[in-house]
């Protein structure tokens, strides 16, 4: 049977982490991708349905939302978001998709003072105005996607986060929460969810954190934006970098720091702590790392 789920991002750490999840159920989504290729090395060659997809075609985008009824859409972070969403939603219409649920940020706003912000507030009132009933799931920073920022060669974390609190969360738990959302009989339309860990942690706490698990001294130093930048580079493609620097000082700034029980409300479980994940991911840790 063809199916009725199809994934637009599944190649980011959320989208990996949720085709995990609903394999695991027992349900086999369509994967919509630029690169089938390096989709199927991601996946390791599982029996998935892989269909191409160009955000900028609208021909391209009804033909992978074929005999689908839901989609999972976890956008690239652009400045185009917006109209890329405009393209999906048109196509969706005309498909009549039954559902869509979108994977957004913290601080998402069309009135938000960063880009980051404004790229999903701007793409979030596409949805809203689609007439398409929808889900909004606004995601905390990743905790996967702070260890890839880290420069713990230099056994320093060095960002822009002053020393504010965030309540970073684990892909895994917005995965699960973005399974339970598809499965039939669940009724969460027409809401917006903010996603977090279990408690909001200073990078001075994190720095602690990785420093007791994996058994070297760290340190964490806040620095300015052009610094963090230079650390950056060939991290995250260069059209990324001033907006997640901005993005950072905004969690760093208060903004990062709320605490929700949705994760367990939705999910059913209690989130990951963040020194939970460093024990999951010690390996994996040290292998991107200089030691």
């Amino acid at each position: 049977m063809l199916p009725e789920i199809v994934v637009m991002g599944a190649t980011s750490v959320v989208g990996q982490e949720l085709i995990s999840r609903l394999l695991h159920t027992g349900v086999t989504p369509c994967i919509a991708v630029r690169n089938q290729e390096k989709a199927e090395r991601l996946f390791n060659h599982q029996p998935l349905m892989y269909r191409p997809v160009d955000f900028t075609n609208d021909t391209s985008i009804e033909e992978a939302l074929k005999n689908s009824r839901i989609i999972f859409l976890i956008p690239p972070a652009t400045s185009q978001m917006a109209a890329y969403v405009k393209n999906i939603v048109k196509a969706a219409r005309k498909k009549r998709i039954d559902h869509i649920v979108f994977l957004s940020i913290i601080g998402a706003s069309i009135e938000a003072s960063g880009a980051f912000g404004r790229w999903y507030g701007d793409a979030e009132m596409v949805i809203k105005k689609s007439e398409i009933p929808y889900t909004i799931l606004r995601s905390n920073c990743l905790m996967q996607n702070l260890v890839k920022y880290l420069q713990l060669q230099s056994s320093m974390i060095a960002l822009p986060f002053s020393g504010g609190a965030v309540s970073f969360i684990d892909a895994r738990d917005v995965a699960i929460v973005g399974a339970d959302i598809l499965l039939p009989g669940a009724h969460y339309q027409e809401e917006t969810f903010e996603l977090t860990g279990p408690a909001a942690i200073t990078l001075f706490e994190v720095a602690e954190i990785l420093s007791m698990v994996l058994g070297k001294q760290i340190g964490y130093v806040s620095v300015s934006v052009d610094t963090a930048a230079y650390g950056l580079e060939g991290k995250i493609s260069e059209s990324q970098i001033d907006a997640v620097l901005e993005y950072f000082r905004f969690l760093g700034q208060g903004g990062g720091a709320i605490v929700t029980d949705s994760v367990e409300k939705i999910g059913g479980i209690r989130p990951v702590t963040f020194i939970d994940f460093v024990r999951d991911y010690a390996q994996k840790i040290r292998y991107l790392t200089t030691w």
